[in-house]
């Protein structure tokens, strides 16, 4: 079994048990997530083995008895994490001759990777850029580590703390937990890193709602979405747009039919006030948005995934510009707007990748053997 097959299990065993301590009609959110991992682990065979480990464990995970109600952790401060910077070089790991880890890594295009980390239940190291130290440092003891596009303060998953996420402070290596409800799918940074925004799924109706973390002070807002009338189903994600000031969520099409083997159809994307959660306007976008960094830099396109696989849209009429070919590293939650035409590609598992907006390759760089399963957060250099 290779490494990424087993990693891809053990997220599949994670996602089973996480959600049989919530309601059983989050299973669209659980079964959108696993359909993310596929794709970025690129499984293949694997795939099989999965199906097969879940039907045998998902009848003794649903009868996991309730661990009980998880710690709440104070308003300030409560824990001291290592954080200490990794100069030991690995044996393919290097670019420009030097440890990769010693300053931050250049990507096509002009922008940098400001962290990368894993996912699983393992608590394995994940990296994050110290941009006061012009190098990467080594973050261990917790499931998830997001770093921020600027800034010194990381979030932090610890699947022990399920109502709870850390602010993990680089400069006092102490993170702050703040008590948020449970979140689904990936915590998102705001453009300028002052933010972090989290999709929060209630354990009694299974209802969404924005969740909002300051970085400066670990305050935390929460709004709750009517689900009746903003219908998300198949990978509902809260994303931040490109100027902070909204968030929106991928709105299903309530007359198309549903089914798990393709993307469910989308009517328009919803977007909200970060300031208050207030619905504010319909975008005729009928595809998933990843986040901030999928759309371009003049704010009329935009990079989604759609029923027919990435596509870019023209944000106010809707209109499909153009369709991506089928690619190894076409996958629009892993891509990136660097420029007026061009594109940058994290799905590819082992290079990244720059195009045009057609589809032509431009630049291809590989990537350091221990950065290769991992998902990358990426920012302007």
């Amino acid at each position: 079994m290779t490494r990424n097959h087993e990693h891809l299990l053990r997220q599949a065993v994670h996602d089973l048990a996480d959600e049989a301590l919530g309601p059983a009609n989050l299973a669209e959110q659980a079964i959108s997530h696993g359909r993310r991992i596929r794709r970025r682990r690129q499984a293949g065979g694997a795939l099989l083995t999965v199906v097969t480990l879940a039907a045998i464990a998902a009848p003794f995970l649903w009868l996991r008895p309730d661990p009980g109600a998880p710690f709440a952790g104070p308003t300030g401060p409560t824990a001291t994490a290592e954080a200490t910077p990794s100069t030991s070089a690995s044996p393919d790991g290097k670019t420009g001759g030097g440890d990769w880890r010693s300053a931050p890594f250049p990507l096509p295009g002009g922008w940098i990777m400001t962290g990368a980390t894993l996912q699983v239940t393992v608590k394995q190291a994940s990296y994050v850029l110290d941009r006061a130290g012009g190098h990467y440092v080594a973050i261990e003891g917790y499931n998830e580590v997001w770093a921020p596009p600027s800034g010194d303060i990381v979030a932090v998953r610890d699947h022990d703390r399920q109502d709870e996420t850390g602010l993990l402070n680089l400069r006092t290596d102490t993170v702050q937990w703040v008590r948020t409800g449970q979140p689904i799918l990936t915590p998102q940074w705001s453009p300028d890193g002052s933010r972090l925004l989290l999709t929060i799924a209630s354990k009694q109706t299974g209802a969404l709602s924005i969740g909002i973390i300051t970085a400066a002070d670990g305050s935390f807002r929460m709004y709750d979405v009517d689900g009746s009338r903003y219908l998300c189903t198949d990978w509902c994600q809260f994303t931040w747009q490109p100027d902070g000031r909204e968030v929106s969520l991928a709105q299903t099409d309530p007359t198309a039919p549903r089914t798990e083997s393709a993307p469910h159809a989308r009517r328009g994307l919803q977007l909200f006030s970060a300031d208050d959660g207030r619905p504010t306007r319909l975008l005729p976008i009928k595809g998933n948005v990843s986040g901030p960094t999928a759309w371009s830099p003049d704010g009329q396109q935009v990079l989604v995934a759609g029923p027919q696989g990435p596509a870019v849209v023209e944000v106010e009429t809707g209109r499909v510009a153009q369709n991506f070919p089928t690619k190894p590293h076409f996958a629009a939650q892993f891509a990136h707007w660097v420029a007026d035409n061009q594109l940058l590609w994290l799905d590819s598992q082992e290079d990244a990748v720059l195009t045009d907006i057609d589809g032509n390759e431009l630049e291809r760089l590989p990537l350091p053997t221990e950065l290769a399963s991992l998902t990358l957060s990426v920012a302007p250099a």
